[in-house]
């Protein structure tokens, strides 16, 4: 049931999905108990289903569930538990409760550092959503501070230059240093995104047109501020 479920969740089926979930959450508690580590699992895929639906309660309950069974049973400092931080963040971020989303990926970052290292892939995934949520508050100082952080791991591994969302982070990046007035630090970072993103997609992508489209942007109104009228971003 819950395979199936997984399967309706990926093809957006999600009332389909649902009552599968339900259903296989149901048989889990009964058989294995209500703080069983697979009933976690099965809590947390329903929880991201309705968070998807915009049912924030809902998810919240399910997700605070998961996360408690995972540090009862895991330990406070699991990367598990970090995960179900992550998740209930992106939650509170979608609901625009930004304190609360802060506390908790700094805690989710503070776990997996400490259990994976600095340098580890989902590391850099939650130094991106710190970046997100300072760049939602208009925080562009503190966003950028974390893109950085993101942008140079990532850096280090050679698959990542060839690779999309290394073309996205640098656009990101890139974008927010717009928004502080430091076009000269963008005018590199778009260039690149636009050669990463053309190399893997080819020229004629809609996702190199846009970037082209941010730069070429950048360009135009970076001269209208030197000749002319000041551009307002």
């Amino acid at each position: 049931m819950n395979n199936l479920a997984l399967i309706y969740y990926s093809l957006l089926k999600h009332s389909e999905a649902q009552p599968l979930f339900e259903q296989a959450l149901a048989i889990k508690k009964k058989a294995l108990g209500a703080e069983h580590l697979e009933v976690a699992h099965i809590l947390t895929y329903l929880a991201t289903l309705y968070h998807l639906q915009r049912k924030y309660s809902e998810a919240a309950a399910l997700y605070e569930q998961a996360l408690a069974i995972r540090k009862k049973t895991l330990g406070a400092e699991h990367p598990d538990v970090a995960t179900s931080l992550n998740s209930l963040a992106l939650m509170y971020q979608a609901e625009k409760k930004y304190g609360e989303a802060e506390t908790l990926f700094k805690q989710a970052l503070a776990i997996k550092k400490k259990a994976l290292g600095a340098e580890h892939p989902y590391v850099v995934s939650i130094l991106y959503s710190l970046a997100e949520l300072y760049k939602a508050q208009r925080k562009y100082s503190e966003a950028a501070a974390f893109y950085e952080q993101a942008l140079a791991i990532r850096k280090k591994n050679p698959i990542y230059l060839k690779n999309t969302s290394t073309a996205g982070s640098l656009s990101d990046l890139a974008g927010v240093y717009v928004k502080l007035g430091k076009f000269s630090e963008a005018e590199p970072l778009y260039k690149q995104a636009v050669e990463i993103m053309t190399k893997v997609l080819g020229d004629e992508d809609t996702s190199v047109a846009m970037l082209l489209e941010k730069y070429a942007d950048l360009l135009k109104n970076c001269s209208l501020a030197k000749n002319g009228p000041k551009y307002e971003w």
